[in-house]
């Protein structure tokens, strides 16, 4: 049996793996745009700030490593453009040279995973705005604050992925010649559950840069809401 799957990040390689495991005989292939199969992505922030110093710090496996311990061929830089489900064939597309060639399979598994929503905000296609997922995110980020030597920072979005680059800008703020100022912005003041802050900081309206209803948790001191002070509040 032929097994094609398209993404190779976490659901692709785990289902691969998990195939491999139950027919030895399978011939399972994992066809995936990036260069990268496993990466430490809640370390990508860590990365930005300096904490980690290094790329190969973030990737948890190779595809040699991953073949050798799985039996799982990879096929990295390859990106998927077309499904022929009646002749059961992908298409795929080498990203650096541009060359096609379609390849067969018995059975098909969709893994492409996610990509980061940008907001429909002016001047998010200039230069110095970064969405972070993958390694090759960071990498840029990190090298365009190093090299122009960024004092302000916005971080757009309400997850914990967001938040560690508040935190570990702030840290390096405390260690560093940077002194990065960071403005977190959300749709929304965050749950209770998502942020719970050790120290609570407040929200407030955002600045006229930002869409109307948006949310700005600053760097610069700001009085906490009184609800914030209560026990149920604190870790």
């Amino acid at each position: 049996m032929n097994v094609i799957v398209i993404g190779g990040v976490a659901a692709g390689t785990k289902t691969a793996a998990k195939l491999k495991r139950e027919n030895r005989d399978a011939n399972v292939t994992i066809y995936t745009k990036s260069q990268d199969i496993s990466y430490a992505g809640c370390g990508l922030p860590y990365y930005v700030g300096g904490s980690i110093e290094t790329r190969d710090e973030l990737i948890v496996n190779t595809p040699a490593k991953y073949k050798g311990l799985t039996g799982v061929d990879v096929v990295t830089g390859m990106e998927a453009t077309s499904v022929d489900a009646n002749a059961k064939t992908v298409t795929v597309r080498n990203v650096v040279s541009g060359e096609a060639n379609t390849v067969s399979y018995d059975k098909l598994v969709v893994a492409v995973g996610a990509e980061p929503f940008v907001p429909p905000v002016e001047g998010v296609n200039r230069k110095g705005v970064y969405t972070m997922r993958t390694p090759d995110d960071a990498i840029g980020l990190r090298a365009y604050v190093d090299d122009n030597h960024c004092r302000n920072a916005v971080v757009v979005s309400v997850t914990h992925l967001s938040n560690k680059p508040y935190n570990v800008w702030q840290k390096k703020n405390w260690s560093s010649i940077h002194q990065i100022r960071v403005c977190v912005c959300a749709l929304a003041p965050p749950s209770r559950a998502l942020w719970a802050p050790r120290r609570p900081l407040a929200w407030i309206p955002a600045p006229a840069c930002c869409p109307p209803t948006w949310w700005c948790w600053p760097s610069a001191s700001v009085p906490p809401p009184v609800s914030w002070l209560s026990p149920a509040w604190r870790w």
